[in-house]
């Protein structure tokens, strides 16, 4: 801990159960560990002047045991893991910024079992269309927002393909997001992508960072089964993939630093399913960032993963992994650089691929995107709206709750047909030779255009 500017004399430590709590004013702090720990007399602290640094050893109550997740600050700060609340006890407009006793258990029928399913076939209904007061309309993370834009009108048109935020019911968001996606389908574009796709071949044989952590993760996992590690029990096995994990997929030190920069929220969420299938959607237009650049980010890295995301770009919720994921096909046919079949369907399988390595890579994923468009012209508002409050809620939700969207994903297919942009005939027009018009000079026109 850095406490500067105190008298070690005054400070006073807790520890008991789960729970350790610091205090000396100005500075309070609790942390809520995943085992217990013990005041027995072996605690000690030591306190550096100079540098204003407090280390504190604390002794375990088990010895040897592992203390999984000491780097989700949210969780070890006191929010509980799976902590969103059921949809019949409270309204998904509220946040929940403190409680008296964060760390007391949720009752029964609001937290997500260990073995209970995701029920992504739940029943639909139209949105009411009764007319509604103008800028009463919310979007954002959890629809946390309102009248978000309304300073910045003259560049709404730069951040957002939503011409009407603060008007356009859900339902009208999704008619027009479907509509301008066909409107700006180029289909010379796509036929010359198809036709001259050296480039493309670059990316779709990259091989990427998932990849390589996923045989890392696995070849430490074929170690459990071992002989000589037959006989632990589950308990056992469960601590072991949690140090495998965090082995297999690190953080930096300046993912360490951005953790500690986020601020303690606690949301309650009503239903948890259009946020986990927002982050289906983030993934997508991530993976295809990291696979276009061979995983090195580029000045236009911002703006590829913000336009691909119709989360961000229209504030559309979805129903299903396959109808967030065909929403992000059309998207990665329609506005980015490389238009090309195969390569969205290899983007579908990264993000396949990052989903299956859990919670770490997800939320290492968020930390980089927020890095990106805090730093860009157009897309750090994405930050304020989504970004970080992904980053926060991440943190919370369990590791059994994205192993299901795993599972829920890796069943999702997406053919040329289903993306109804008549592709097979386009690519058959293409080999039929059809001859030049100047497609390839307007497109790097457009390029350059967009570039400047």
């Amino acid at each position: 801990m850095y406490v500067k500017y105190i008298k070690a004399s005054d400070c006073d430590f807790y520890m008991m159960d789960k729970d350790f709590k610091f205090y000396c004013r100005p500075y309070f702090l609790r942390l809520t560990f995943s085992h217990e720990i013990i005041d027995d007399g072996r605690e000690k602290a030591a306190y550096n002047a100079d540098s204003g640094e407090l280390v504190v050893h604390i002794p375990k109550g088990t010895k040897g045991q592992n203390f999984e997740n000491l780097d989700m600050l949210a969780t070890l700060m006191g929010l509980p893991e799976g902590g969103s609340m059921s949809e019949q006890s409270v309204h998904p407009l509220i946040q929940a910024l403190s409680t008296q006793d964060p760390n007391a258990p949720l009752p029964e029928n609001m937290e997500l079992a260990e073995d209970e399913e995701i029920d992504w076939s739940y029943p639909q209904t139209l949105q009411d269309e009764t007319p509604i007061i103008a800028g009463s309309q919310r979007y954002g993370f959890n629809n946390l927002y309102s009248n978000f834009f309304s300073h910045i009108q003259s560049e709404l048109s730069d951040v957002i393909d939503n011409p009407a935020p603060d008007h356009l019911s859900p339902q009208e968001r999704r008619q027009k997001r479907i509509l301008h996606e066909v409107e700006h389908f180029d289909e010379d574009y796509y036929i010359s992508d198809y036709m001259m796709d050296e480039e493309i071949q670059e990316c779709l044989h990259f091989k990427t960072v998932w990849e390589k952590e996923i045989a890392q993760r696995d070849a430490l996992v074929a170690q459990l089964t071992t002989p000589a590690e037959a006989s632990i029990g589950p308990d056992q096995i469960k601590t072991s993939m949690h140090k495998i994990e965090e082995q297999a997929i690190p953080f930096s030190q300046e993912d360490m630093e951005a953790l500690v920069a986020l601020p303690l929220k606690e949301y309650v969420i009503a239903d948890e399913r259009p946020l986990l299938l927002a982050l289906v959607d983030l993934m997508f237009a991530y993976c295809y960032n990291h696979r276009t650049t061979t995983g090195d980010h580029t000045v236009e890295s911002a703006w590829t993963i913000a336009k691909l995301s119709p989360t961000l770009q229209w504030f559309d919720s979805f129903s299903s992994p396959y109808e967030v994921t065909l929403a992000c096909f059309k998207r990665s046919l329609c506005f980015p650089l490389w238009r090309h079949f195969a390569l969205s369907t290899a983007v579908l399988e990264d993000t396949k691929r990052l989903f299956s390595l859990g919670k770490r890579a997800i939320l290492r994923a968020l930390l980089d995107i927020h890095r990106l468009f805090a730093d860009a012209d157009h897309q750090h508002y994405f930050n304020g709206l989504f970004i970080e409050d992904f980053c926060i809620w991440t943190q919370t939700v369990s590791r059994k709750t994205f192993q299901k969207v795993s599972q829920e994903l890796n069943k999702v297919v997406i053919t040329k047909e289903a993306v109804d942009l008549s592709l097979d005939d386009r690519e058959q027009l293409g080999r039929e030779g059809c001859p030049y018009d100047g497609t390839q000079d307007a497109m790097d026109q457009d390029n350059e255009d967009r570039m400047v």
